[in-house]
């Protein structure tokens, strides 16, 4: 069973628009989207099925802020 990988959005429209664009055939998993708690943000959850879909999911991935991945890891 793979961890949960946190992705930071800076609203709710970006994070929503990033999960419509993942394709279905090349990254299985299950995404949530969610306020971060105790930040100005948007929290992509994504439960992947294998290691192989956390590669592909952070190829597509690019923070809009450099510190966004230290909130990855702070809320994780």
């Amino acid at each position: 069973m793979e961890k949960i990988k946190t992705l930071i959005f800076e609203n709710k429209e970006k994070a929503q628009s990033f999960v419509r664009s993942l394709d279905k055939n090349e990254v299985r998993g299950k995404c949530s989207i969610k306020k971060t708690k105790g930040w100005n943000t948007y929290s992509v959850r994504f439960k992947p099925h294998a290691y192989s879909d956390i590669i592909e999911i952070m190829k597509r991935y690019k923070p809009e802020k450099k510190h966004y991945l230290d909130i990855s890891k702070d809320v994780s």
